[in-house]
């Protein structure tokens, strides 16, 4: 039927945008490691974090890291 066919479409949706979705969050949780690994935080020190909808990078892509620096 057409309803089926409708919801069919949608969770193929869904399950598509989610699925991106963990991909784009491990990738920013491993770019986040990186960084902390190469600018190590300081006993007692922590991350300010950026307000919603503030830009955190003009290009969004950190420069490649030595492989030696982790």
């Amino acid at each position: 039927t057409i309803c089926n066919s409708a919801t069919e479409n949608y969770l193929n949706c869904v399950n598509s945008e989610s699925g991106r979705v963990r991909v784009e969050a491990k990738r920013a949780s491993e770019e986040y490691g990186r960084v902390l690994r190469r600018y190590p935080l300081k006993p007692g020190e922590t991350v300010e974090r950026p307000q919603r909808g503030e830009v955190v990078s003009s290009s969004g892509v950190l420069p490649p890291l030595d492989p030696g620096e982790y």
